[in-house]
């Protein structure tokens, strides 16, 4: 068989209207041993749950990159370059 490794990453925040918001993604990494070829690894997809009304909603990772600025009121350079990097 294939070695795979399988994890989550959660975020949790409460959104410009006051709501608590868990981000759950979701990935996978598999060494595939065929000629020394690298890794694959894949981003499968990404649930937002609002912990306020119980709702999930599963949404493609690309389409979370671009949900996470608008419900924590801050412009994607904010996150990406001073709130992930400390």
């Amino acid at each position: 068989g294939v070695p795979e490794v399988k994890g989550e990453i959660k975020l949790k925040f409460e959104d410009v209207s006051g709501k608590q918001i868990v981000i759950t993604r979701h990935f996978q990494a598999a060494n595939k041993k065929k000629g020394g070829a690298t890794p694959t690894y894949n981003q499968l997809e990404a649930n937002i749950q609002d912990k306020t009304s119980g709702r999930t909603a599963t949404h493609k990772c690309s389409e979370v990159d671009s949900l996470i600025p608008l419900q924590m009121g801050v412009s994607p350079a904010v996150l990406e370059h001073v709130i992930f990097c400390h």
